[in-house]
């Protein structure tokens, strides 16, 4: 029973004086913040990342029917009754998010690829496609 009593002495004088323990001046408890310039190297070897990933999908789905630019016409383009649309056109009139859910949901001819590809594949895809619109 003593040695409880005393457990329990020496715990809560341990608490007491971490309560009034001032944290650092720029401590967010856990949470550090990275250096500006080195969170903006890591965003652009994400950005990075993503458009490898999205030139490899674009490649293989969609070069074929809208060309190597998003320009078009590929070389599948000649069996459509439709000529494909303009990517690179796209890409710098149509916003952000309209644009994801186009490539996600398109009918007709085009397919989506929202049942083929996840959305992290197909963020990627959108991120590669708006590099056209720098042609």
């Amino acid at each position: 029973m003593k040695f409880l009593s005393n457990s329990l002495l020496i715990i809560v004088a341990i608490t007491s004086c971490t309560a009034f323990r001032k944290p650092p001046e720029k401590s967010h408890g856990f949470i550090v913040q990275k250096n500006p310039t080195e969170q903006k190297r890591i965003e652009a070897r994400i950005l990075e990342a993503s458009l490898t990933r999205g030139k490899d999908l674009y490649q293989i789905n969609c070069s074929g029917c809208h060309g190597e630019n998003g320009k078009g016409p590929g070389v599948e383009a000649r069996k459509q009754n439709l000529r494909p649309a303009d990517l690179a056109k796209l890409a710098r009139e149509v916003p952000n998010f309209t644009f994801f859910i186009s490539v996600s949901q398109w009918s007709g001819q085009m397919p989506g690829w929202k049942e083929r590809y996840s959305e992290l594949e197909r963020e990627d895809l959108v991120n590669y496609i708006k590099t056209f619109a720098k042609n």
